[in-house]
């Protein structure tokens, strides 16, 4: 979401002829990628959770058997 945001901001400056409002969209966009850079690095990361082997049913217990 900073991503596109970041990238929307350096479209819309591009679009500007006027130097100060072209200067304003290039720092948003900055400002985007800067929070995109933060909010990647605070993500948890997925911890590794050990699968439990689940009961066996009464059925897969007497097939199992024989």
């Amino acid at each position: 979401m900073y991503q596109a945001n970041a990238e929307l901001c350096r479209q819309q400056a591009a679009l500007r002829s006027d130097p100060s409002e072209k200067q304003r969209c290039l720092v948003l966009a900055e400002q985007w990628t800067k929070l995109a850079e933060t909010a990647k690095k605070q993500r948890p990361r997925k911890r590794y959770v050990p699968r439990v082997a689940r009961a066996r049913r009464p059925a897969e217990r007497a097939a199992a058997s024989l």
